[in-house]
């Protein structure tokens, strides 16, 4: 069901102020001169960047671990995937690959090496950042048949972000509706996609949140 809604209604301009689908990755650093990693030591961080010579080796176990070099437009750092963390890589590391590595700075004298927690995409990390979704879209579109099929795409990807709905009403009258509190959504490209597809020209926008 669709549950219990608030609603406001404000008139203006219903221009969009942000590009559709757009989260602000700001808070990801990259790897960067020797000082500002020295100050980082010890602590967990988030750093993008491009696979560059990565090897794959195997402990006396017999399990595999990799090693690469992570690189951006500001330089380089290396990388320790220890054997569990790249178990669960999900054949992400390849070399020329775009990926995001979580984990912990270790620094000796004058070399830096990230310890490797996990391994994410851009678009996985963009999903775990956003903190709400807001769905606009003009009120033609807002059939009791299409609010079903919405709520269903919902319920199939619930998560952590919160859902706003902007309505656009005769007038210029912005419209917007905010579901029961517990009604919260994973913004995966596939969930985006149902929503784009059952309101048709509708626009949606990620709100970006620190990871916790």
């Amino acid at each position: 069901g669709a549950g219990d809604f608030k609603a406001e209604a404000s008139a203006g301009d219903l221009s969009d102020p942000e590009a559709e689908g757009k989260v602000d990755t700001d808070d990801v650093p990259s790897p960067s001169g020797l000082s500002r990693l020295r100050a980082l030591a010890g602590r967990t961080i988030t750093i993008a960047g491009i696979v560059t010579a990565l090897t794959l080796k195997t402990t006396k176990r017999g399990d595999r671990f990799a090693i690469f070099t992570l690189e951006d437009q500001y330089g380089s750092l290396k990388v320790i995937v220890w054997p569990e963390t790249f178990s669960r890589a999900n054949g992400l590391l390849r070399n020329d690959a775009l990926v995001v590595v979580r984990g912990k700075l270790e620094l000796e004298e004058n070399a830096a090496t990230l310890i490797a927690e996990e391994i994410l995409t851009l678009e996985e990390l963009k999903t775990r950042m956003t903190k709400q979704v807001i769905i606009r879209v003009k009120s033609g579109a807002v059939t009791p048949a299409n609010v079903d099929r919405l709520y269903g795409v919902l319920d199939r990807y619930r998560g952590s972000a919160d859902v706003l709905f902007e309505i656009e009403c005769a007038g210029g009258i912005l419209v917007r509706i905010r579901p029961n509190p517990f009604v919260k959504i994973t913004p995966s490209p596939e969930a985006l996609s149902e929503i784009r597809r059952h309101l048709e020209g509708c626009e949606i926008r990620l709100v970006n949140g620190r990871r916790p």
